[in-house]
């Protein structure tokens, strides 16, 4: 298992941050509101980090994306490729599939794998869209959603 000092930072089975969320932001840690110039909110962003080869991943692409058009323009949704696009994942080794990346701005309210079913996937969008997951903070994610989000 690679240590976060390490430029991969292990982030797999015996990680600790797998299906990591925190518990929601006090007022002492200055988590800023993401409001876009025109006043609305900044839509949720929703990756999921896959891998070509990956039959589950397979399987899971059509649930992903019916349940991720039920929330509309409140969403930004991303199908992200772990080898294709591995450079925007910078030292993140993403290990279990399928992987979810839940993010406003740079604020990630979850990271880690979950099960491939819609029902999960709509309860955490539905949470993040409260903001009622909180903020993962690591140093191995640092940017991540702001590197995903050029995609």
């Amino acid at each position: 298992m690679a240590s976060a000092l390490e430029p991969r930072a292990y982030l797999g089975r015996c990680g600790k941050l797998l299906g990591m969320t925190a518990a929601p932001a006090h007022d002492d840690d200055h988590v800023t509101s993401n409001v876009t110039h025109d006043g609305s909110a900044e839509p949720v962003l929703i990756a999921c980090l896959c891998a070509a080869w990956c039959r589950t991943c397979d399987d899971y692409r059509s649930t992903f994306d019916a349940v991720t058009r039920e929330f509309g323009d409140r969403v930004r949704v991303l199908w992200v490729d772990i080898e294709d696009d591995e450079e925007a994942l910078g030292g993140v080794d993403v290990v279990d599939f399928p992987t979810l990346l839940i993010a406003r701005g740079d604020h990630i309210a979850f990271y880690g794998p979950v099960l491939p079913h819609a029902q999960a996937l709509r309860q955490l969008t539905e949470r993040g869209l409260l903001g009622a997951l909180g903020e993962v903070r690591h140093p191995a994610l640092v940017g991540l959603p702001g590197r995903i989000g050029r995609l």
